[in-house]
């Protein structure tokens, strides 16, 4: 039977490279909740752990289908809420033509996700802490009632009803239960100028969704 001792003077003087740390999650910088409680962070699932230690080989294999977004408790250290979208990135590489846009709540109970894309966000949404059972957060998708939001909104100046794409920037929360974003409908690569302007509206589900 091997002993302890033994087992410890191996691991003394092996490389440091055969304890290569892994991850379950990699979290995003700039996105932490105001108290410092949460963050979001990207992973390949909510169990699977993975090397992060060489960037290239990982995204050599990272299969992007697998590739999940969290919000995470820093300070429990698990991960709370899988979220829709699947933005990735680690020392300089990222998912071409993806960004992700995070703004949290003053009071760390709400946070709104602006996921982009080429031309317009592949998602947005909201998560509500509900703390009925530890952790909890509700998502609800925003994307498609924003989107027939800011078409209505300017209908009277666009070309056409289906002319173009909408984009959404500079989200923001103006109360605890009111956000306010900007918007463009322009076509990719058209001659045309866009047309845009700003929403206010009051989440939480596209269903009670109120856009004033």
């Amino acid at each position: 039977m091997i002993s302890l001792f033994r087992i410890f003077c191996v691991a003394l003087f092996l490389p440091l490279s055969s304890f290569a740390a892994e991850v379950s999650w990699i979290p995003f910088q700039g996105t932490e909740s105001p108290d410092g409680r949460y963050v979001i962070a990207w992973g390949i699932s909510e169990y699977t752990r993975f090397d992060d230690s060489d960037p290239d080989a990982l995204f050599e294999k990272l299969d992007l289908d697998a590739v999940r977004n969290f919000i995470v408790d820093v300070k429990e250290g698990y991960i709370v809420k899988a979220l829709p979208s699947r933005y990735f990135s680690l020392q300089g590489r990222a998912e071409n033509h993806g960004s992700l846009d995070v703004k949290w709540r003053s009071d760390s109970k709400a946070v709104a996700v602006v996921y982009g894309g080429k031309w317009e966000p592949r998602e947005i949404f909201v998560s509500y802490f509900t703390g009925i059972s530890g952790n909890d957060f509700d998502t609800y998708d925003l994307l498609g009632s924003l989107s027939k939001a800011a078409r209505t909104r300017i209908a009277s100046r666009l070309p056409a009803p289906d002319f173009g794409v909408v984009s959404f920037s500079d989200l923001t929360w103006k109360t605890d239960d009111s956000i306010a974003v900007t918007f463009e409908i322009y076509q990719p690569k058209g001659e045309e100028e866009g047309v845009g302007g700003a929403l206010t509206f009051r989440p939480p589900s596209p269903a009670s969704l109120i856009v004033e």
